[in-house]
């Protein structure tokens, strides 16, 4: 959603901007600007690059899917991975909140600061 209002906020500027070439009598410079100048662009631009970003980590997951359950080694490791955070997790609470935060929060906030996607 800021995603979203930060696109906004910049084919507003742009459509600013465009108003003042067009105000210098640059009718080729408002041509140029108005297609970026439009909402709807913007917001497809940004759902198109939401679209592609979930397609990419689906291919991730399914690749890893099909490299686990293809080498025979690695089937059961999931499944004792699962077992083991379980018990640890029944038997201290706090385990299973500092592994929500650290899976859901923690690593994903590490990869956009890494990869620099913001």
């Amino acid at each position: 959603m800021v995603r979203h209002s930060l696109i906004y906020a910049l084919i507003c500027a742009v459509s600013i901007i465009s108003r003042g070439f067009a105000g210098l009598g640059s009718d080729a410079a408002h041509t140029m600007f108005a297609f970026a100048a439009n909402p709807v662009v913007g917001l497809s631009v940004g759902t198109r690059e939401q679209a592609l970003q979930a397609a990419f980590v689906h291919l991730v997951y399914n690749f890893a899917i099909v490299v686990i359950y293809v080498i025979p080694l690695l089937r059961p490791v999931p499944l004792f991975c699962a077992q083991k955070l379980a018990r640890v997790a029944s038997e201290h609470r706090w385990v299973l909140a500092v592994y929500l935060l650290t899976v859901f929060i923690v690593l994903p906030a590490l990869v956009i600061i890494v990869v620099g996607v913001l």
